[in-house]
């Protein structure tokens, strides 16, 4: 098999995960803005100033992206032709120094919110609201192996890969929140969050095995693909192979899949011991979801194909042993569950005295799983009376050094807000990021009611 056949392969899908990285849930850099309508969702103790509505679409969309690798890491300048650029596979390129640069697994992380109907309302003391929101989830993961053996597979070995996937997690999420003030100057606040699993797949090449000599390849996989889906299902041929989706027009059809979150979170005022000083903390995304009658698909393990003599134009032939690989068994339904990336945040404002419009704000946010997150973010923070709300953030993270801002516009009955957290803005003129990359940004338009509370 030549190294540019494989090349052609491999390029398409790594420049799909770039391009996926580089679309842009609420972001942090609105944490301490208390004009803000939405930052409840970061910790419940933190309530709105007024009672309010969000439309659908309208009232809210968030979308956080995230990679760990860049184009840099696959496009090369030539040596051989100056003034060109190759990729990762050309000869031009030492292995060793393509290897170093790269984690131990290329990962992307992708999470989309919107907002489908939100209101909240209260006094001074206490504050209710609902949410309900479509949050979508998807990662993707290529083990560093994989690119080893794409890189320095060409001489003969015996060659192991594990750990490749791409999962996709689909769900509704409404909540019921409420957050009150017991004693002076304490507020918390609790977000009870019901589930209803939308959609759930994962396919997963659980083991590559290679046998390379210098005339032929023999391959083989062990992979599985695994759906949860109301009235869906994956439908086989004849050989195995993965031909339709067939789809039942009752959407609600063989519903089962649901899941229980709750959000804590807490705020304490010190001003009778430094005026102007306020402590918080919440935990959210506590929970996960139950998937049932999900619908499994595993490879034939004893399977395998073997590649020679392909010349660089026989990509069809490549397609048709390739295809061989891809043929599966269908087993019995199952349920399974998943846990969500819990999120922790601690956060620390201080308003000069005499200056109440000037704020700065510390946050510490760590988060667990696939997406998992250490960040300490640094804010200053503008009030033009009850108005408009500006922020600016200089974040430390394990994506990079990066910054955020944010717009709150909140007159009374009104309420537009952007926000935008990014870190590595290194990116290239088709706007694909260079370096690893994390963006997180929303905005929103909610109608306010009612009386000030604080």
């Amino acid at each position: 098999m030549k190294t540019d056949v494989i090349e052609k392969y491999v390029l398409t899908v790594l420049m799909c995960i770039c391009v996926c990285a580089a679309s842009p849930a609420q972001t942090a850099s609105s944490y301490f803005l208390e004009g803000s309508y939405s930052r409840y969702r970061l910790n419940p103790a933190l309530a709105p100033e007024r009672g309010f509505m969000a439309l659908p679409a309208l009232g809210g969309v968030s979308v956080e992206a995230n990679m760990n690798a860049g184009l840099a890491n696959f496009i090369y300048e030539s040596e051989s032709k100056p003034g060109s650029l190759t990729t990762f596979m050309s000869g031009d390129v030492d292995p060793q120094r393509f290897l170093e640069a790269l984690p131990d697994a290329v990962r992307l992380n992708a999470n989309i919110e919107t907002d489908i109907l939100s209101f909240g309302f209260g006094a001074s003391r206490w504050y209710f609201w609902f949410d309900s929101r479509l949050r979508s989830c998807q990662n993707v993961s290529i083990p560093e192996d994989m690119f080893e053996f794409m890189k320095s597979g060409m001489s003969a070995g015996d060659y192991d890969i594990c750990g490749m996937n791409v999962t996709t997690v689909n769900y509704l999420q409404t909540s019921l929140g409420f957050q009150i003030k017991p004693v002076r100057n304490l507020s918390v606040g609790i977000s009870t969050n019901v589930l209803f699993g939308l959609a759930y797949s994962k396919a997963a090449v659980d083991r590559i095995h290679a046998v390379v000599d210098p005339d032929i390849w023999k391959v083989s996989t062990a992979a599985s693909v695994t759906m949860a889906a109301p009235g869906t299902r994956i439908v086989l041929d004849e050989d195995g192979k993965i031909c339709s989706l067939d789809c039942n027009p009752d959407f609600f059809h063989n519903v089962g899949s649901y899941g229980l979150s709750v959000d804590l979170g807490g705020e304490y005022d010190l001003k009778d011991i430094v005026p102007g000083l306020k402590v918080s903390a919440s935990l959210t995304d506590i929970g996960g979801m139950l998937w049932r009658n999900a619908q499994v698909l595993e490879s034939d393990r004893c399977r395998s194909v073997e590649f020679d003599g392909f010349d660089n134009d026989d990509s069809d032939g490549i397609d048709d042993d390739l295809g061989e690989l891809a043929r599966f068994r269908e087993t019995e339904d199952t349920e399974f569950a998943t846990a969500f990336d819990a999120t922790f945040r601690a956060g620390v404002r201080y308003s000069l005295p005499g200056l109440d419009w000037l704020a700065f704000g510390e946050l510490v946010t760590m988060r667990t799983g696939m997406n998992e997150l250490f960040e300490s973010r640094t804010s200053v923070n503008v009030s033009a009376g009850n108005v408009l709300d500006v922020s600016g953030s200089l974040a430390f993270s394990n994506h990079g050094i990066g910054f955020g801002g944010v717009l709150n516009l909140h007159p009374g009955g009104f309420n537009l807000f952007a926000c935008l957290d990014a870190c590595t803005l290194r990116l290239n003129p088709q706007f694909i990021p260079l370096d690893k990359f994390s963006c997180n940004v929303s905005f929103g338009i909610r109608m306010g009611f009612g009386e000030r509370r604080f």
